[in-house]
């Protein structure tokens, strides 16, 4: 829906995005009466909670969908033509890709693999509550990708170094709460980082 509103409907992605999130958001609260959702399959907890080899399920599901990625971003026509549009659309469009494909399909994997973090995370606690599932993740996915750099104004960054920016994340968030940091100021410290890592991109960028 996402990448038909950006691509047929030429709305911003970043407008499109907040708008659908606040559709769904309220859509999910009135269908559930904001009550929790608890799984009655005792087997679903596995998915979020078990472990192969020595490692989590989600950990491993986390490195391979990294791996695909890296893949497609880097060894395929397609990651290229990503980086072409991201970088600039009107001179992408000049060499022949086709920016709204390019568009749409980013935002159909994008949805595919929110998809799976929902399944991660419900799984994980075997339920999941409307009323704060999810909630301000979207600063945590840009914090991630701003740490791991790349680039707000598009067409620079890997994969790999998202993965490592989601650690490092995670590593903040840990010492944040070990450290007994208010979970009200939390959202403050993500935002300090977000602001620290995009001027040091600027700053390369000189």
């Amino acid at each position: 829906m996402n990448g038909w509103l950006t691509t047929k409907g030429k709305i911003t992605a970043f407008v499109a995005t907040l708008a659908t999130m606040s559709i769904f958001r309220s859509l999910t609260l009135y269908i559930s009466d904001a009550g929790e959702m608890v799984s009655q399959n005792n087997a679903y907890s596995e998915v979020g909670t078990g472990y192969f080899l020595g490692l989590p399920v989600p950990v491993w599901v986390f490195l391979f969908l990294a791996l695909i990625g890296h893949i497609l971003l880097r060894h395929t026509a397609f990651g290229r033509h990503v980086c072409a549009v991201g970088s600039n659309p009107k001179v992408a469009t000049y060499s022949a890709i086709n920016v709204s494909k390019v568009y749409f399909l980013s935002f159909v994997i994008l949805g595919f693999t929110v998809g799976i973090s929902a399944v991660m995370l419900s799984s994980r606690l075997n339920s999941v509550s409307p009323g704060d599932a999810g909630l301000f993740y979207e600063l945590d996915a840009i914090a991630t990708v701003v740490i791991g750099g790349t680039a707000l104004s598009g067409g620079k960054g890997t994969l790999w170094g998202t993965v490592i920016g989601a650690i490092i994340l995670g590593v903040i968030n840990n010492m944040l709460n070990l450290s007994g940091v208010s979970p009200y100021l939390q959202g403050a410290v993500k935002g300090l980082v977000i602001l620290i890592a995009v001027l040091m991109q600027y700053k390369r960028s000189q």
